[in-house]
């Protein structure tokens, strides 16, 4: 079992604007940032989780935007796997910082 940093958790949970609409379009990330940030973070930042698969196919763990308004640089992105980037996510959502969850991801798990 990993151990999960909390306090990365709060957070990402702290640096989501107020009342933000998930279904706006999602900022672009491009490819040659996204293997940036693989090649910086190498596992998921909260849980420590690692990743068996590659950076294009279906991995277990996704390039994260820390400010989901804000750009797609180094300073605000982070990897984290599918089961942190979902409870960011659901977090948000409990706290009304967003307004959609996609719950049938969730339940998926």
């Amino acid at each position: 079992m990993n151990t999960i940093d909390w306090e990365l958790l709060k957070l990402l949970v702290d640096a989501a604007p107020d009342k933000y609409d998930r279904n706006e379009p999602k900022k672009y990330i491009p490819p040659k940032m996204k293997k940036m940030i693989w090649e910086r973070d190498k596992i998921c930042k909260i849980c420590g989780r690692v990743d068996k698969g590659d950076v294009v196919g279906n991995s277990i763990l996704h390039v994260h935007h820390i400010n989901p308004k804000g750009e797609s640089t180094e300073n605000n992105l982070i990897l984290l796997c599918k089961h942190c980037h979902q409870t960011v996510h659901c977090l948000l959502f409990a706290l009304k910082k967003c307004c959609f969850v996609n719950v049938l991801r969730v339940i998926r798990w």
